[in-house]
């Protein structure tokens, strides 16, 4: 009894590891996100990355890879439609959870004009002097220099949604660095919609 009761929970755990792989982040272990985040503000990282894979993931497929694929295939056409499908209201909270410091280290709130020049809408914007845009430069890669390049200036802007739709390809998804910079690009722009 007590080895057939072993063996189910070993089935179990396998199961429940390859059904959710794409929760176990390893940002913490990543040299150059521990030069510019504290561990507080990795778990923050962590949180805002499992926001958006559950987003992206949700009635989809376990493969993590390929749920970032089927999302940044359409992307182009979820911007025209503004629409990524993820919950707004969803971002918010998993926003307002994480802490002032980390928040301010990546983000600062603005506004957005709308309706014809009728109305203002709060929303969040990339701060283009802020660690994470010092981040973004100290990884040695061209692609994501370059779209550091197109984003420096006023943050998220058309030049660096644009890089992001034609570009996406180059970043590699089994990096926990450049996930998180999808992430943050697109729960930027999902907020700006």
């Amino acid at each position: 009894m007590k080895k057939i009761l072993l063996i189910f929970i070993l089935f179990l755990t396998i199961i429940v590891f390859s059904c959710n792989n794409y929760r176990y982040n390893e940002l913490n272990k990543d040299k150059l996100i521990n030069k510019y985040f504290n561990k507080d503000e990795i778990e923050d990282l962590e949180k805002i990355l499992h926001f958006f894979e559950d987003e992206i993931c949700k009635e989809r497929s376990n493969d993590i890879k390929e749920c970032y694929h089927n999302f940044l295939e359409k992307a182009e056409e979820s911007y025209k439609n503004k629409n990524f499908g993820i919950s707004k209201e969803k971002q918010k909270g998993v926003l307002n959870s994480i802490s002032k410091t980390t928040y301010g280290k990546i983000w600062y709130n603005g506004f957005s004009i709308k309706n014809n020049c009728q109305d203002t809408v709060d929303i969040i914007m990339i701060k283009p002097e802020s660690v994470y845009m010092d981040f973004l430069k100290d990884i040695n890669k061209s692609y994501i220099e370059e779209y550091y390049y197109t984003a420096t200036d006023i943050g998220i802007s058309a030049g660096s949604i644009n890089f992001m739709i034609n570009h996406y390809n180059r970043f590699n998804l089994k990096d926990e660095k450049e996930k998180l910079i999808i992430a943050i690009h697109y729960l930027t722009f999902n907020d700006q919609l």
